[in-house]
């Protein structure tokens, strides 16, 4: 049986492949110029179908391009391309909630992806050290291309760049998102930020509503459904495993169960309750570091800090800097009587300042998930 495997995932093998990257530019003969020699490029790039041709025909010679939906290539030192387009694909995640051996996992339960590994019970790619690589793959309509001719790979390295090139286009339009400025403004001027719980479906809905102008209500409106007592009871359990957390858990609870009124009474509780202890998390885990106590910069610093040792990996889901400048922007953000300028934040409705309007349940599952996205950093 196990050879029988092996023969689906049995590579081309092509000798004297001599490839050492791709020209960045035209080069005229004894002149100066750009080699590209490790690269991840996506297939909306202008140059995609550029690269893929020449680098897949100096592999394959004639690839069929219109079957050829992935591809793996490890070309060894002695120039030899061993050739897969069957191969097993594992992914290293972190998990939203806890996972059975063999229970379904979907994009909506996955924290991060952490690493890309090809090997399964019988099958391990036979990749080392300075070997020369190649990956082309595809999820959905979209294509990603992953080359490194440089002769400087590391495999101890290699399966994070992978996740974080698998994470890319996976995520695409979040990212895609998140990169534009003008939309990444109005996400944080309504007190939304891609929160470890929203990310998948459900932040997709807040990509859509931003796009459209915010004409379309009921897409924040699936985002408050979604988030039953049932489901907010299933993923805030977890934080009592967190000492911190739990000393606080009463207090907590009180702020989730004031939500669940439903009602506007219980919206203004919540918000009262969350929002100062989302501070309180922060100070307690400050001061069990430092021994001292920190000002709101160095609450908001530490909070980052400890989210980016978390979420280690270029790219990664939990967005530790860009919380940041969610808490500067929205949380802790300050006001001033005098002008008017009160926005819903920790400080307006610890001060009592706070518009009546700004006590909404949007803002109160906002802080909430808030919450959600400290215990993470936290651990």
């Amino acid at each position: 049986m196990n050879t029988e495997v092996l023969e689906i995932y049995k590579p081309i093998i092509r000798d004297g492949i001599k490839i050492d990257g791709i020209a960045g530019e035209t080069i005229p003969k004894d002149a100066k110029g750009l080699i590209i020699r490790k690269s991840f490029i996506l297939s909306y790039d202008k140059n995609f179908e550029r690269y893929c041709n020449n680098i897949l025909s100096g592999v394959l010679g004639n690839p069929q391009n219109e079957t050829l939906n992935r591809l793996l290539v490890v070309i060894k030192k002695d120039d030899q391309a061993r050739i897969y387009q069957n191969f097993p694909l594992k992914a290293r995640i972190r998990a939203k909630r806890s996972v059975k051996a063999f229970e379904l996992v979907r994009q909506d339960d996955i924290v991060d992806i952490v690493g890309i590994e090809f090997s399964d019970a019988i099958f391990n790619l036979d990749i080392e050290n300075g070997d020369k690589f190649i990956w082309l793959f595809r999820i959905n309509w979209k294509f990603g291309l992953y080359f490194d001719f440089s002769g400087q790979l590391y495999v101890s390295k290699l399966s994070e760049e992978l996740a974080d090139c698998y994470r890319r286009l996976l995520y695409l339009d979040t990212y895609s998102f998140l990169e534009n400025e003008k939309r990444l403004k109005e996400l944080l001027d309504e007190g939304w930020f891609p929160f470890i719980q929203l990310i998948g479906s459900r932040f997709q809905r807040l990509i859509d509503y931003f796009a459209e102008e915010k004409k379309y209500v009921f897409q924040v409106e699936k985002i408050l459904e979604y988030f039953s007592n049932e489901e907010f009871i299933r993923f805030s359990s977890n934080w009592w495993a967190n000492p911190i957390f739990n000393e606080k858990r009463e207090i907590l609870e009180a702020g989730i169960e004031a939500y669940f009124q439903g009602t506007k009474s219980g919206y203004i509780n919540a918000i009262k309750t969350i929002s100062t202890e989302i501070e309180g998390v922060i100070r307690v885990a400050f001061f069990n570091d430092f021994g001292r106590k920190p000002t709101t910069q160095e609450i908001q610093h530490h909070i980052t800090t400890l989210g980016e040792k978390k979420f280690s990996a270029v790219g990664s889901l939990g967005f530790p800097k860009l919380f940041y400048e969610y808490l500067n922007q929205s949380v802790f953000k300050g006001f001033d009587q005098k002008t008017g300028e009160i926005p819903p934040s920790r400080h307006s409705y610890a001060h009592g300042v706070a518009k009546f309007e700004n006590y909404t349940q949007i803002r109160a599952l906002q802080l909430l998930l808030t919450l959600d996205q400290i215990y993470f950093f936290l651990g």
